[in-house]
């Protein structure tokens, strides 16, 4: 994929139009069960203030520890089951406190990535199985959540949605670098760093903007040393002509040692 890559050469996945101010919560980078419980619940607290009509998974809700390539702890006993289980019972805790949310989920890499990987070279002749289709490894076929393929963006009014590995991007400003490379505006994870980019084609008048969004994993992770990696979530609210605005919600620690952020003007913390 070249630097020069355009949203119309995408697989694009297009919501219904929107009939009324609308607010979502987009959450990526969660990384179960290597996430970090104090993030995950203020995340909670933000999504059961917010009330959001949507909540977009945006990939890597699962670390998929079991078929990382890295070098894995001996110490760390667990199975995919027991990591599918215990980030559901997080996902539908979450869910519980938002009754009236669209639920939306983008595989990322480490999960459809790691999963698809893992099949071409284990079990190559089962690839097309639906026994092993991935809504059903995630054990989440009767839960109402909309899958969008990771093959797919995802597109709200004018703001397509990525998982972020589907670009090539610098870690100085993946915003900048998805921008250039999409040439549209766009939220995304992955990165695990909150980065932002605006951009005006003078040619169109008209302005674009990127959104790197922050992570909720754990920032001292065994395979890493001291990443420069921020957490946080984004707000986005949608109007009925067609203009968004987002509104990046990193989280900090207070004097106090607290992790919290502020959401409208009210302070969360955990």
């Amino acid at each position: 994929m070249t630097m020069t890559q355009a949203a119309s050469e995408f697989l694009v996945q297009k919501h219904p139009a929107i009939t009324r101010l609308t607010c979502e919560l987009f959450i990526s980078d969660v990384h179960f069960p290597d996430h970090d419980p104090e993030a995950w619940e203020l995340t909670c607290q933000v999504a059961e203030f917010l009330q959001p009509e949507i909540i977009f998974h945006g990939g890597d809700i699962y670390d998929f520890y079991q078929f990382s390539r890295f070098e894995q702890d001996p110490r760390r006993q667990t199975t995919l089951h027991k990591e599918i289980s215990a980030a559901n019972q997080a996902l539908r805790g979450l869910w519980k406190l938002t009754p009236r949310s669209q639920l939306f989920y983008k595989p990322g890499n480490h999960e459809a990535g790691r999963w698809e990987k893992y099949l071409w070279k284990v079990m190559p002749e089962l690839m097309d199985h639906p026994m092993i289709a991935f809504r059903k490894l995630l054990e989440l076929e009767n839960d109402p959540i909309t899958f969008v393929p990771n093959t797919h963006l995802y597109k709200i009014g004018d703001l397509y949605h990525a998982h972020g590995d589907e670009f090539p991007a610098a870690k100085s400003n993946p915003a900048r670098d998805i921008f250039k490379s999409l040439q549209g505006n766009v939220i995304f994870g992955h990165w695990h760093t909150i980065s932002l980019y605006y951009h005006r084609v003078r040619a169109k008048n008209r302005q674009y903007g990127a959104f790197g969004n922050g992570c909720l994993s754990n920032l001292n992770p065994e395979y890493t040393r001291f990443p420069q990696w921020q957490q946080g979530v984004s707000k986005v609210l949608y109007t009925t002509e067609g203009l968004f605005h987002v509104d990046q919600i990193p989280y900090f620690r207070t004097k106090k040692g607290k992790l919290g952020c502020i959401v409208d003007g009210e302070l969360f913390t955990v």
